[in-house]
C-alpha cells in the first residue's frame, strides 16, 4: 500500500464516522492536518537516545499463536526494554511492529547433554514481535516504555499525548537489549 493511499483513507475516516474505528473518537470528531498522532510518538522515541519500549506479556496477538509441542525455552526475570530503534514497519500493510529479544535458558535432559559434553542449561534467546499499530488503528490501548528525564520532559510539553503513569524502577529489574540486528 502506498503512502499517498494511506493519507487518502486517513483523510476519508477523519471526515466521515461510518469510516473510523468506532473505539476512537466520537463521531462529530475533526482532527486538524497538524496534529500530533502516534507516528510522531513513535518517531520521537525512535530518535531519543536511551529510550526503550517495555515488552508486554498481555499482548492483543494479530496472528495466530503457534502450537509447540514442547517448549525448553524459559525467559529470564525481569523486564525486557527493547530500543525503539527496532520499530518494523510493514510494506504492504499500514503496520508497526517491534521486535524484542527475550533472554532466557534452555534447559536440556541432563544425561542426554553429560553424554555430548554439553552443559545441560544453556543461555539462550528468543525473538517475538508486538503489533503496536495494525491496518492504521491502534492495536495496544497503552503502550510501556523506558525514557531518559530529558525525553519525559518533552513528552509532558505535548498536550495531546495523555501519559498515563510516571514510575521509576530500580536498574536490577531492567534486562537491556541490543538492538535486533541479527
Amino acid at each position: 500500500m502506498k503512502m499517498r493511499e494511506v493519507r487518502g483513507n486517513k483523510a476519508d475516516a477523519t471526515r466521515n464516522a461510518a469510516m473510523r474505528n468506532p473505539n476512537t473518537c466520537d463521531a462529530d470528531y475533526l482532527s486538524k492536518d497538524d496534529a500530533f498522532c502516534v507516528m510522531d510518538l513513535l518517531k520521537m522515541l525512535a530518535e531519543a537516545d536511551d529510550t526503550g519500549y517495555v515488552y508486554q506479556s498481555n499482548y492483543n496477538r494479530i496472528g495466530l499463536k503457534t502450537k509447540e509441542e514442547v517448549n525448553y525455552f524459559k525467559r529470564d526475570e525481569g523486564m525486557v526494554v527493547t530500543p525503539f530503534k527496532d520499530l518494523v514497519l510493514n510494506k504492504e500493510k499500514v503496520n508497526v511492529s517491534i521486535r524484542s529479544k527475550i533472554a532466557g535458558k534452555v534447559q536440556l535432559n541432563p544425561n542426554q547433554a553429560e553424554r555430548v559434553g554439553l552443559n545441560p542449561v544453556i543461555d539462550s534467546y528468543t525473538y517475538r514481535t508486538q503489533t503496536i499499530i495494525k491496518n492504521g488503528f491502534l492495536n495496544m490501548d497503552t503502550i510501556q516504555f523506558v525514557v531518559t528525564p530529558e525525553t519525559l520532559e518533552k513528552l509532558e510539553a505535548i498536550k495531546e499525548l495523555k501519559i498515563l503513569s510516571v514510575e521509576p524502577f530500580a536498574s536490577t529489574d531492567l534486562i537491556h537489549e541490543e538492538a535486533c540486528n541479527t
